[in-house]
């Protein structure tokens, strides 16, 4: 059920999630797949994948992520 950018981008994602365990959350959600998670995305204005986007203190409006996908740019991003 994945696109190929979503499957590109997976790898990274992990990779950051790992680099930043206890620091900051990241999460992945199947938002292609019918289910609760799909209304979920929809709630949160999701519309292509994958969609980054950052839950800072307000947790009900989130920002759009338009930077690089690369390791050391999602990193920075959470960190900053």
């Amino acid at each position: 059920p994945w696109c190929g950018h979503c499957k590109s981008l997976q790898p990274t994602w992990s990779k950051a999630a790992s680099a930043l365990k206890g620091v900051v959350n990241l999460g992945a959600v199947d938002a292609a797949t019918e289910g609760p998670q799909m209304r979920i995305a929809a709630s949160y204005g999701v519309e292509g994948f994958p969609t980054v986007q950052i839950f800072g203190k307000d947790k009900q409006n989130p920002e759009k992520y338009n930077g690089q996908r690369d390791l050391q740019s999602l990193i920075q991003t959470a960190l900053d």
